[in-house]
């Protein structure tokens, strides 16, 4: 089945049809009695369409390809061991966050608001304390509109 973008090399390649789902290219580090070996590109992460269009996805999973959230600054960043330790033997690139060994492993990422667009609504609803108080209603922030 055809997929319609592939994330590879801090890049996003669209190729224009297929399935609107993304697939995110790892390195994949594998241990056997022979040694350690690492795999550029051997393991896949699939993006369905709506997870491929999620924050988590847009700014975790592949650094903000469409650059959609100007407003929003990594002000913190706090790598995993293992791919630090990867990075520095240069057996992965400077620039991967993300590696495949006994499951995805990946940075600590931490975003600041700023810059917010004029046209984001501010909701009440989200600063709410008591999320089991007597005025909380099950659903309540699902037909939230976030821009005017």
């Amino acid at each position: 089945m055809p997929i319609r973008y592939v994330y590879y090399d801090n890049e996003i390649i669209d190729f224009g049809s297929g399935v609107n789902s993304t697939i995110r290219m790892l390195p994949y580090l594998s241990q056997s009695s022979q040694g350690t070996s690492i795999d550029k590109d051997g393991s896949l992460m699939y993006l369905s369409r709506k997870v491929s269009k999620s924050t988590v996805a847009q700014l975790y999973i592949m650094n903000d390809p469409f650059n959609k959230y100007p407003g929003l600054e990594l002000v913190h960043k706090e790598p995993d061991q293992v791919v630090e330790i990867l990075k520095m033997q240069n057996a992965i690139p400077q620039e991967e966050d993300l590696i495949n060994y006994r499951g995805t492993r990946g940075a600590i990422k931490i975003w600041e608001a700023k810059n917010i667009p004029e046209d984001i609504k501010v909701n009440e609803e989200f600063t709410q304390r008591d999320p089991y108080g007597d005025d909380w209603k099950f659903g309540m922030l699902d037909e939230l509109e976030f821009r005017e």
